[in-house]
């Protein structure tokens, strides 16, 4: 069938101290797998993940913010 939707995705780290980090896109999110070797005493994909969830919901408030400062703009713009 048509219908089916499947993705394939390799990713992770490539360099010792570095981190894999890959994303896909749906309709009402965002899914992100991170890795990175254990081995590495500089690296932490919890740490990561916690630092990358608040940016986005950092980024989330931003653009909340214009949205709303944008529309209370034109519900002031005098129609003529």
């Amino acid at each position: 069938t048509t219908n089916i939707n499947d993705s394939f995705i390799c990713y992770g780290a490539v360099v010792p101290d570095g981190y894999g980090c890959s994303y896909n896109v749906h309709s009402d999110s965002i899914l992100f797998c991170l890795s990175s070797f254990s081995s590495c005493s500089t690296t932490n994909s919890r740490e990561f993940a916690e630092s990358l969830t608040d940016t986005l919901y950092e980024i989330r408030d931003l653009c909340t913010l214009v949205q709303h400062e944008q529309q209370t703009i034109a519900l002031r713009r005098p129609s003529y």
